[in-house]
């Protein structure tokens, strides 16, 4: 059964907007299965299709790098950034569902990273 579905990104431009912890119940900063602390980054999307383009707010959750940061630290808001391996999740809960986003990494796209993707 596939479990994560890996999402194209190349007709999303994301921008941050926020990026909060992950707590559980008691306060206590969530981890991912190597133990690294894992965030909430809620992004504004803008999805291009041809003539067409939607706005939505998703929100992903990401590990703190290597070095144990929460990624996009003094990153001002609505800064562009790349989503290197996106993944959506749905599920279900009861009577709720819905998706739930993850990624290996989030970063801003500098003058650089522009460059490269031109």
């Amino acid at each position: 059964m596939l479990r994560d579905i890996p999402v194209d990104t190349s007709l999303i431009e994301a921008r941050v907007v926020t990026v909060t912890s992950r707590l559980d119940n008691d306060g206590n900063q969530r981890t991912d299965s190597d133990g690294r602390p894992t965030f909430s980054v809620q992004l504004a999307a803008i999805i291009t299709r041809g003539d067409s383009t939607s706005f939505e707010a998703i929100t992903v959750t990401v590990a703190a790098g290597a070095d144990g940061k929460a990624p996009l630290q003094n990153v001002p808001a609505y800064t562009p950034v790349t989503l290197q391996g996106l993944r959506a999740r749905p599920w279900q809960m009861e009577s709720r569902s819905g998706i739930a986003f993850s990624a290996d990494a989030i970063h801003p796209v500098t003058a650089s990273s522009r460059k490269e993707g031109q």
